[in-house]
């Protein structure tokens, strides 16, 4: 499709993070009598972008009514399929197979599922995905659980890695790590960060760790504002974790990434009693602002909407956890076989 004059304006004005101008342009770009494939996944990022997740739904549908392969707006349909339930499934492909996805949800109890119940959702999940789905480019490795919270971890890593200091935001970001003996029990864990159990932290996510020369496969991590909060969590974490007979090699609680922890040693060194031993150095909110007027659609305040997910298994889920049996399968971990 050729850019007319009034899609360069619409692009300009999203790399100034200038949205809603945006899609002011896109809108008035529209013409019946061509194909407006690149206007309507336009659209979509930036209705996503400002949290209007039905009308990027909305415009994302229409790409695949026209072009039913777009990786990119299949993917972000995926995406929107873990905050909002379309009413109308029937759409396409993509909000059918995950409406069937959504029903397996019925055999859950509230609780974590053991390995037989596990390898029947599991199994049925794969029939649905194989009858009206089929594969797909998807190499996301996290899936999260959140209740409007983001961490903009591409935007602190673009600082980290360019001037090698840590955010501000990432001073006040400490988790709970937990390492997992396998990819069965990372699955466990994932069932069982889909309950809201800890009143203190609003992100929670499950992932595998494919960084070089960092410790652990299989981690769940659970965020917190500050040291205390994190401390306080541990008990009822390992309650639910013996409840559900998940095996785990180590919890830990670890303040920010372990890159930042590398270059400054005492980051990571928690004290739960007063001032921490390592803290921001005000002389490098310069550096921050620096990326900032490069990202700046990233970094809008307005731009970093991320709505509460549903906590349900859905089929954007069901892809992660395959890219997951498939890193199992590398590393000779063969405990994905008794689930998929």
């Amino acid at each position: 499709m050729q850019l007319t004059e009034v899609h360069k304006e619409a692009i300009q004005y999203f790399k100034l993070g200038k949205i809603k101008e945006a899609i002011v342009c896109f809108e008035n770009s529209i013409n019946d009598k061509v194909n407006n494939e690149l206007v309507y996944e336009s659209l979509g990022i930036c209705y996503m972008k400002i949290g209007d997740y039905k009308k990027s739904l909305t415009n994302f549908n229409k790409v695949i009514n026209l072009n039913n392969k777009n990786e990119r707006s299949i993917n972000s349909i995926l995406e929107l399929l873990n905050f909002i339930k379309p009413k109308n499934f029937k759409e396409n492909f993509i909000l059918n197979t995950n409406e069937k996805i959504l029903s397996l949800n019925q055999r859950l109890s509230g609780t974590v599922p053991n390995e037989l119940i596990i390898k029947n959702i599991f199994r049925d999940a794969v029939n649905y995905v194989n009858k009206h789905f089929g594969e797909i480019n998807n190499n996301q490795t996290q899936i999260f659980r959140r209740k409007n919270q983001k961490l903009d971890c591409d935007r602190h890593f673009k600082i980290f890695n360019k001037f090698k200091i840590i955010p501000e935001f990432c001073f006040g970001c400490y988790k709970v790590q937990i390492t997992v003996e396998n990819f069965i029990e990372l699955v466990k864990t994932y069932f069982l960060f889909n309950q809201n159990f800890i009143q203190k932290s609003n992100l929670r996510k499950c992932m595998i760790e494919k960084r070089p020369n960092i410790e652990g496969n299989y981690k769940a991590f659970i965020y917190f504002n500050n040291p205390q909060d994190s401390k306080d969590s541990i008990e009822i974490l390992e309650k639910k974790i013996f409840e559900n007979s998940i095996k785990v090699k180590k919890i830990q609680i670890k303040h920010g990434c372990s890159e930042f922890s590398d270059e400054y040693p005492n980051f990571n060194k928690i004290n739960f009693s007063g001032k921490q031993l390592f803290n921001y150095n005000n002389d490098w909110k310069k550096y921050e602002k620096v990326i900032d007027k490069e990202n700046s659609i990233i970094n809008q305040k307005n731009n970093l909407y991320v709505g509460t997910t549903l906590n349900l298994l859905t089929l954007s889920d069901f892809f992660i956890i395959k890219n997951w049996a498939k890193y199992a399968k590398s590393l000779g971990d063969n405990s994905y076989k008794q689930i998929l």
